[in-house]
């Protein structure tokens, strides 16, 4: 959502002929603020949510989502993992760790695993993923993980 507020804001400046470098600080500046704020206003929610719902409800995970993607925006990586970790551990306690969204989550932190460089931790995520992707019927879901665990192991300079 934010990616479009910032292109129709950069396309709203083109057309005003306000293109100056200090008018695009000032909205990263302003956007910055702004996800700061919805990230504090996500964290007081969940709080209330895991109280009243517990955290496997549907609208706590979806929470811890919505917190774990605006972190990964923010280039907070290790911080967005562990939202997606909770969201991955309540979503196997209500789906079922066979279940198709519980492979797709899986390979989600797998990915970012890998991207901060934790190999180890990321190989288990996509395993995960690909049995998941199995158990669940979705061949070419499978497929897609284990090409990532393949590249990973193409690059490993162990293999």
């Amino acid at each position: 959502h934010i990616t479009l507020v910032r292109n129709a804001i950069s396309d709203l400046l083109r057309t005003l002929g306000k293109e100056s470098g200090s008018v695009d600080n000032d909205v990263l500046t302003q956007k910055k603020s702004e996800q700061e704020e919805a990230l504090e206003n996500l964290r007081t929610v969940l709080i209330v949510k895991e109280r009243q719902f517990g955290t496997a409800h549907v609208s706590t995970v979806t929470t811890y989502l919505d917190i774990a993607s605006l972190l990964q925006e923010q280039g907070k990586h290790e911080e967005a993992v562990d939202y997606f970790v909770k969201a991955l551990g309540a979503k196997e306690q209500s789906l079922a760790r066979d279940h198709l969204d519980v492979a797709k989550l899986s390979c989600k932190v797998g990915l970012l695993l890998r991207e901060q460089g934790k190999q180890e931790q990321a190989v288990e995520y996509l395993r995960k993923a690909v049995v998941g992707a199995t158990a669940a019927g979705s061949g070419p879901d499978a497929l897609t993980y284990q090409g990532h665990l393949d590249a990973m192991n193409q690059n490993d300079p162990r293999s």
